[in-house]
């Protein structure tokens, strides 16, 4: 028995009976987007996002336990709208677009001049056109979309991972990653003491974002808003996100694996931006120190620095400490193991990224955070 083919011929039966359920009784709540942070470089742009038919999760910071996984279970129990029809209106131009199977919709845009008004951050209008229902006349039909466009003189973006790298999360623990995830909103969740104010330091200049950050994840598209509204809480700075669609494939049982969905991104940003050099910053939990190996060992000249937060105990920790003094080495690279945010902000100052008022910064932001959290 293929079991590929039995479980994508069970989500062709499911996918066609709510396709038939929705034609006769419409969508149960307003149809809306939940766009994704876009990026784009001079004259191009990329967007995404995706149309969605459920209330939005509105997380309140007493909540109990099992109201953050009831809310956790509709949030992988969301209900996309295939075939939704959109347009893109952007720097004079308009685009339209429609939703795939899965609710997904993503538009690639070239504008007549360059995007360079000295702001890295840009706003596009995403026009809901259909579905439109009756029985909800207070839908909205018109939702913000953000991109990032470094200014010419920009030197670096930041990349980092999320989990175990921003936010504790447990990721090599199945059993402690699931309570985590289920039990927490984005207010019972810390980042890592001291990580806004590291984040601020790298990607502002006189209280403004310059360079551009992107966050790279294992993480479903899910949880983005979840992401979103927790960065926000916690004063993280705001990034384009990559995570990924958890479903089956065609040609593969379950969508791109951690190793190939991160690498291939890494390489799309350094293609995108091929006047940047970046920062990388991950863990040693799962496989980052091993995909950022590869990515500087291929290209050593585009990275000035990679920062691998040390989540591990031994035999794991003192593999991925050999690794990284092996690619620092073999690359000129800097590939460094640390155990929290000073330690990245004291390297980076010696690279020149950081001043020491912003080292101190990122040290007062830490204590503070240690304080709150104990």
């Amino acid at each position: 028995m293929d079991i590929k083919k039995v479980v994508n011929k069970i989500e062709d039966v499911v996918d066609d009976a709510a396709k038939t359920l929705r034609e006769k009784i419409g969508y149960a709540h307003p149809v809306r987007l939940d766009t994704y942070a876009g990026l784009g470089h001079g004259s191009w742009l990329s967007l995404r996002g995706r149309v969605l038919a459920d209330r939005p999760i509105k997380m309140e910071p007493e909540q109990s336990k099992l109201e953050n996984v009831m809310d956790m279970l509709r949030r992988y129990g969301s209900d996309e709208v295939p075939g939704a029809k959109l347009v893109i209106h952007v720097e004079g131009e308009r685009v339209e677009v429609e939703s795939d199977e899965e609710g997904y919709y993503e538009a690639q845009i070239l504008v007549d001049a360059p995007m360079r008004d000295g702001h890295l951050w840009h706003e596009a209008q995403v026009e809901l056109i259909s579905p439109l229902s009756e029985a909800h006349p207070e839908q909205r039909t018109r939702f913000e979309a953000a991109f990032q466009v470094p200014q010419p003189g920009v030197t670096y973006g930041v990349i980092s991972d999320i989990d175990d790298t921003i936010i504790r999360t447990s990721a090599d623990n199945l059993l402690k990653h699931i309570a985590t995830v289920m039990l927490n909103n984005a207010h019972s969740r810390d980042p890592f003491p001291g990580m806004g104010a590291l984040l601020r330091a790298l990607t502002y200049e006189e209280g403004e974002p310059t360079q551009p950050l992107f966050f790279l994840s294992s993480s479903p598209w899910n949880l983005h808003s979840l992401f979103t509204e927790m960065f926000h809480i916690h004063g993280i700075p705001r990034g384009t996100f990559f995570l990924k669609d958890f479903g089956v494939d065609r040609d593969k049982f379950i969508k791109s694996g951690h190793s190939d969905h991160k690498l291939s991104h890494l390489k799309q940003l350094l293609e995108h931006y091929p006047e940047l050099k970046f920062v990388l910053m991950g863990d040693s939990g799962q496989h980052d120190a091993d995909i950022y190996a590869e990515l500087a060992r291929a290209n050593p000249e585009r990275l000035l620095a990679i920062y691998i937060r040390n989540v591990s105990k031994t035999p794991r920790e003192g593999k991925v400490q050999a690794l990284a003094e092996a690619v620092t080495q073999e690359t000129g690279v800097p590939m460094v193991l640390v155990k929290g945010t000073d330690e990245i902000a004291e390297h980076a100052a010696g690279l020149g990224l950081l001043d020491a008022a912003e080292v101190e910064l990122v040290r007062q932001d830490r204590r503070h955070d240690q304080q709150e959290d104990g």
